[in-house]
């Protein structure tokens, strides 16, 4: 495994039960694929790579998604109901055949957000086929929690810029909708 995965000075992988809905939105709004704020739409969560495509088979397999706005790769990754297990073995891997992991592992599991709404709308799509109305559900229960998807990515995001440095910036007009990270300046002397 390490040696197909990019280099990257660290990395940031979010998880949930299936890998299919929750890590994936939040990987979508990490890497701004997803606007946040927006209502969501099926045509864009379609978009995000393993929404809704995931099989039992893929439980515990990394999806790379790309680098990060601070050099750090995001991933996502379906655990089964088996965190601990999936996180033991991803880090395992990602450290292979190195004295050391790649960088930092922020690992973000997801799984307390999950919901009966979801957990119906994955069953209908993913296990009886039943697309339709299984991503309809899917949808309005990602719509449910993602006021608090966006809370838990935008701390990700802060921890990060904390940790490389940078300052927290609001946008020139003042809105909370768009937040910028920019490197403190040195105090003038």
């Amino acid at each position: 495994m390490s040696g197909s995965l990019p280099s990257t000075s660290g990395w940031v992988i979010y998880s949930c039960y299936g890998g299919n809905h929750t890590s994936p939105l939040a990987a979508g709004l990490h890497l701004g694929l997803i606007p946040r704020g927006r209502p969501l739409t099926l045509a864009a969560l379609r978009r995000l790579p393993p929404f809704d495509r995931q099989t039992n088979r893929d439980l515990g397999r990394l999806v790379p998604w790309g680098p990060g706005p601070f050099g750090h790769q995001v991933a996502t990754v379906g655990h089964g109901g088996q965190p601990a297990l999936v996180r033991t073995a991803i880090l395992s891997a990602l450290g292979a055949g190195m004295p050391a992991p790649p960088g930092p592992v922020l690992w973000v599991d997801l799984y307390d957000l999950l919901t009966p709404l979801l957990r119906v709308g994955g069953l209908l799509s993913r296990r009886l086929g039943w697309v339709g109305p299984g991503q309809a559900l899917i949808v309005r229960a990602l719509e449910g929690i993602r006021p608090r998807l966006e809370r838990r990515v935008a701390g990700v995001l802060a921890e990060l810029a904390r940790q490389a440095g940078f300052a927290r910036v609001l946008s020139p007009d003042g809105s909370a909708g768009q937040v910028w990270y920019t490197r403190p300046q040195p105090d003038e002397g």
